[in-house]
């Protein structure tokens, strides 16, 4: 790590080749060995050796399947090896006694008829460069599928070793079918290798149409994990089986063409195993290191083709002379068709970060529903680029996500109680906070907002893919400009590594990497590196563990405390967001310190941080987060079936397997407060336990007392009248409530303006003192139901033009005055024109950046329907309209109108294929 990238780079090349150089470099040869060893002289093809390669092959996509879906996650890495080293002792000891028994003996074939003059051999040469070109392609092209089967099957551990498993197996039948053929000629090369590049050009040519697919075939998963593997497979077999076969076939061609039965078939094996193997090297490196970052996977995609259809034409040169016009032509006419694949749109955003590998979509959507998304995808993507380890991207839709590998993994604002509460919560409790050590960078939120703190002296943040530092940049907004502050130090480097090997002692360390399912991620979630995080703690220091509670079942979450409690006796656990937590760990006791904590949160940054996040503003607000105390972890962990290893990673499993599953907060929160465990263990000072509570009710989706107080009901009240948008019950005496923070004041506020009840103004007011935007969003609505459409008008103009510049008032409230503005010029066209001015530049962080589009328009619309304005405004939806008949049609009669030809034929096409995919009516 301290050599600096690029010589760590090459560093951990030559320490994985000193690891895997000799039993590979012992694996090359048994293929050549196997080869002389059933090869005889009257099989001039080599259909022997092709059916050797056939049935090694298969025993790989054996070894695949097995330690991918049971080996690996039963018996770990070490005795999996183990067992692999034990097999090839086995089948040693037995090689070894055949060999003493007797010299094996001319094996016996039927006659092959005599080669043509047609297929007469290339130099040897031209056919080992071409078996290099292949290997690379093929390896590049590998690389390209894990890269963006990744979105659409989940990307997990399972998903790829069943990619991986699926590629061998065509290759394995491929050599199968090698041997049935009776010839090998160069004419049969370039066919093949046309015929290769057309089944890469296919799933590019069907785009996302294979993402619609696999989102739809997710619903055999309703019958359990077995179902997700049959859905898996089938969309990995459409994609990968064809080019595998293919590539199957052609290896053994590839050896035949080197020479003829058993003569030399050692050494011609060798050679064109030995350039397959090094092609294959050069297409792996150059691919992960220049090719996919330089061209997108996509880009890749694309190249793969180009070059295959290129070395088709080639070989097509090359057999001219010998009057195979059947092979050229037909390879001719294939690697064209291939080449015009390349045009196609091929994967766009609907494909690659929709997240539908992990169920983030409405299963069971018609074509039409599935465009609109995919379009909305498109619309909203801001940039994407394919970094080293992953493909990451921007997308502005109700907020500012950073998508990587097809799963949202932030957000500028729904995902802001985690990532600038997560550091925080450390800083709040420490006694002394002066440094922090932050695992990915992510929006930058945890960073930037502890760098903020004036008495912390460093914040290092160690990030694994550059690319994501772009999305710091770009969240500037929320995050405290944490790029530009200078107590913040950010490394490309393996955290985990950087852990181990720093000198510096933190007194906080949070951990929020990606995902747990994905692979190599559950690294981060072992009693090893929670040991190593131990070591770097400084006295008094406090480490923090992000959580999803989504996604997992209970034998993951009780195995992520056991193997954190085994390091860290004591860890609270925090709720964050709906659906996550953060585990407050530390070696020794902590002690909640009321006064300290409460003197803390009037200062800043602390001050804004709980506000703008927590929307609360006190120590009782704080606690009121606190779910679970240090006997509950304890509880947890004792129900454990075992610990999160660097050997056996059952995390990594048991969250894959989880992956769709729906989950909360509650679960946990409901255990705690059964168990009376929702309060810390020790503290200094008072805090009002009445007020924690009353926080604690306020909130959607936090669990109720067994008998709710009149408040904590009436509150209940509020919060499910606002989520219904229904009518509130007025006989309510709520002059007598007093929400607790300004997220329950504003849904108050909200919830009886709503109602046309009057007293809106009194808690709008209130709500007014710290956020103004949301009052004045409250107030419209109460105009509107007043019939006062001016003021609504004048009101929503403010709240919108000061959500350019901020971007922490409440995204319900704000969505729902979008819809307040939506109604208001449908009932009174004349504000139009200024709701269309207030709506016409983006809102801060890009917040409900596609609903804002839509009122735009309509407001637009309302304004002076088909005018010059609206024709503008419907071009910026181009070229990926908002997939539904009203837009459709007012975007074809609009383009027809003002004479736009091109621009009208194209909606006019769009509108016929909507109108297409629609589902035919009941008759009546």
């Amino acid at each position: 790590l301290h050599l600096g990238i690029s010589i760590a780079t090459g560093i951990r090349l030559l320490l994985a080749t000193i690891v895997l150089g000799i039993p590979t470099f012992m694996m090359g040869g048994t293929l050549p060995a196997a080869a002389r060893a059933v090869e005889t002289s009257e099989d001039p093809a080599r259909r022997r050796l092709a059916t050797i390669y056939a049935v090694n092959t298969m025993g790989a996509v054996a070894g695949t399947l097995i330690s991918t879906f049971f080996l690996l996650e039963t018996f770990g890495n070490r005795r999996t090896l183990l067992l692999a080293a034990a097999l090839n002792l086995l089948v040693a000891v037995i090689a070894r006694a055949i060999s003493r028994d007797s010299r094996a003996p001319e094996m016996k074939s039927e006659a092959v008829r005599p080669p043509s003059d047609d297929e007469e051999s290339l130099p040897p040469l031209v056919v080992l460069v071409t078996s290099g070109l292949v290997g690379a392609a093929f390896l590049l092209m590998e690389l390209v599928w894990y890269r963006m089967l990744g979105p659409i099957l989940g990307g997990t551990t399972f998903t790829f070793g069943l990619i991986l498993a699926i590629a061998l197996l065509g290759i394995g039948m491929g050599g199968f079918a090698f041997s049935l053929w009776n010839r090998a000629s160069v004419g049969a090369l370039a066919l093949t290798t046309a015929l290769e590049a057309l089944a890469m050009a296919v799933p590019l040519i069907a785009g996302d149409r294979i993402a619609h697919y696999a989102n739809l075939l997710r619903t055999l998963g309703e019958a359990g994990f077995q179902g997700h593997i049959i859905a898996w497979s089938i969309i990995t077999l459409a994609v990968v089986f064809p080019a595998s076969f293919i590539a199957g076939f052609q290896f053994p061609l590839l050896v035949a063409l080197l020479g003829k039965g058993r003569e030399d078939v050692g050494r011609d094996v060798g050679q064109a195993y030995a350039w397959n193997t090094f092609g294959s090297i050069a297409g792996s490196l150059g691919g992960g290191f220049g090719v996919i970052p330089l061209l997108s996977a996509p880009g890749a995609w694309r190249a793969v083709v180009i070059l295959l259809a290129g070395l088709s034409f080639a070989l097509c040169f090359l057999t001219l002379r010998r009057r195979t016009w059947t092979h050229v032509t037909a390879s001719l006419l294939i690697g064209a068709a291939a080449l015009a694949g390349t045009a196609a749109t091929g994967p766009t955003a609907g494909w690659r970060h929709s997240g539908i590998g992990v169920g983030r979509l409405v299963r069971r959507q018609t074509v039409n529903e599935f465009r609109g998304v995919t379009n909305d995808f498109r619309r909203g993507l801001v940039w994407e680029a394919d970094g080293r380890e992953s493909n990451v991207a921007l997308i502005a839709g109700d907020d500012l996500s950073f998508v990587v590998n097809g799963k949202s993994d932030g957000s500028a604002r729904a995902d802001a109680g985690t990532q600038v509460m997560g550091g925080m919560i450390g800083a709040i409790l420490h006694a002394n906070p002066k440094s922090a050590f932050v695992i990915g960078m992510g929006t930058g939120s945890t960073a930037g907002w502890l760098g903020a703190i004036p008495a912390m002296e460093r914040v290092d943040v160690v990030e694994l893919e550059p690319v994501v530092l772009r999305i710091a940049k770009d969240l500037s907004s929320v995050n405290r400009n944490v790029l530009a502050n200078p107590k913040v130090h950010t490394e490309i480097a393996d955290a985990r590594e950087a852990l181990l090997t720093g000198r510096r002692r933190y007194d906080i360390i949070f951990s929020e990497p990606s995902n747990p399912y994905r692979a190599g991620i559950a690294s981060l979630f072992t009693s090893e590196f929670y040991r190593a995080a131990a070591d770097r703690l400084a006295p008094g220091g406090i480490f923090l563990q992000w959580v999803q509670t989504y996604d997992v079942g209970s034998e993951t979450l009780t195995t992520i405390y056991a193997t954190l409690t085994s390091t860290f006796p004591h860890v609270d656990t925090f709720w964050t967001t709906s659906g996550d937590v953060v585990l407050v760990a530390t070696r020794d006791p902590l002690t909640y310190d009321a006064g300290r904590m409460g003197a803390r949160l009037r200062s800043e940054p602390y001050r804004s941080a709980i506000g703008k996040a927590w929307r609360g503003d006190t120590a009782e607000a704080f606690m009121a987060q606190m779910i679970a105390n240090e006997r509950t972890a304890a509880f947890l962990a004792s129900r454990a079936p075992g610990m999160n290893t660097d050997d056996l990673t059952v995390v990594e499993f048991g969250f894959a397997r989880g992956l769709g599953l729906s989950g909360s907060v509650q679960g946990l929160a409901s255990l705690a407060r059964k168990r009376g465990e929702t309060r810390p263990l020790r503290v200094r000072g008072t805090f009002d336990w009445d007020l924690v509570e009353r926080h604690r009710a306020a909130t959607q989706f936090m669990p109720m007392t067994a008998k709710p107080s009149p408040v904590e009901e009436a509150l209940r009240t509020v919060a499910s009248a606002f989520a219904s948008h229904g009518t509130l019950d007025t006989s309510s005496d709520l002059a007598l409530i007093q929400p607790p923070n300004t997220e329950s004041l504003g849904h108050f506020a909200l919830t009886l303006a709503h109602s046309g009840d009057p007293r809106a103004v009194a808690y709008a007011a209130k709500l007014g003192e710290t956020q103004p935007i949301e009052r004045d969003a409250a107030l419209a609505q109460l105009a509107l139901r007043q019939r006062r459409f001016a003021d609504a008008a004048r009101l929503l103009r403010s709240s919108f033009i000061a959500y350019r510049s901020d971007p922490w008032p409440a995204r319900d409230i704000m969505q729902d005055s979008l819809q307040t503005a939506r109604d208001l010029i449908q009932i009174e066209p004349q504000t139009a024109p200024m709701i269309a001015d207030a709506l016409r530049e983006p809102f801060a962080a890009r917040q409900l950046d596609q609903p804002r589009q839509a009122v735009w328009l309509a407001a637009i619309a309302a304004k002076e329907f088909c005018g010059a304005e609206m024709i503008a405004a419907l071009r910026s939806f181009e070229p990926h309209p908002p997939w539904n008949r009203g837009h459709l049609t007012n975007r074809a009669v609009c383009y027809r109108r003002a004479g736009l030809v091109e621009l009208a034929r194209q909606a006019a096409k769009d509108y016929d294929t909507f109108l297409d995919a629609e589902p035919e009516p009941l008759p009546e």
